[in-house]
């Protein structure tokens, strides 16, 4: 383990290395959604079978969407069906990981997210990313609501990563 020596303190560096490190990437844009609540976003999850139960999963994910009426897009994320690393319930807001709203119906937003989890075990473990639109606008992976065949249209695509972090 290397030292480094900063104003005569020691700081260790080395720990935390990497494991395995899988990703989906989703290109195709027939996923949709009128749903008011998250549902799960077909294909967009990722397993992983930690190597040790002291190992940390980091998850990352960049979710592209479009919605009508320049409606807001919810992303949330799950380990299995267990909420993780989202905002708190308050009234009737939409518990998230992350959102964001559309600002033309040519558009597609684009959102991350970041996460470190214990899920303490060696068994695989399923990590999975839910999405909906506010009220009862459409919410549609990786393209635009007018997603016509021109330059001002956008499309997008969508990734979740996995990374084993071995203690």
């Amino acid at each position: 383990m290397a030292l480094i020596k900063l104003n005569n303190n020691s700081i260790a560096t080395g720990f935390g290395k990497i494991g395995q490190v899988l990703t989906t990437e989703i290109t195709a844009f027939t996923f949709s959604s009128t749903a008011t609540t998250p549902v799960a976003i077909t294909d967009l999850s990722r397993t992983i079978t930690p190597s040790a139960t002291s190992s940390k999963i980091l998850v990352m994910g960049k979710i592209s969407f479009g919605s009508g009426n320049q409606a807001r897009g919810y992303v949330q994320l799950r380990k299995g069906t267990t909420l993780i690393g989202n905002s708190t319930a308050g009234g009737s807001r939409i518990i998230s990981i992350a959102s964001d709203q559309i600002a033309s119906v040519n558009d597609v937003a684009n959102v991350n997210f970041n996460y470190i989890d214990s899920p303490s075990t060696t068994s695989e473990v399923s990590y999975n990313v839910y999405g909906c639109a506010e009220g009862s606008s459409n919410f549609l992976l990786n393209r635009s609501v007018n997603d016509t065949d021109n330059n001002s249209v956008t499309r997008g695509t969508s990734v979740i990563t996995v990374m084993e972090i071995l203690a």
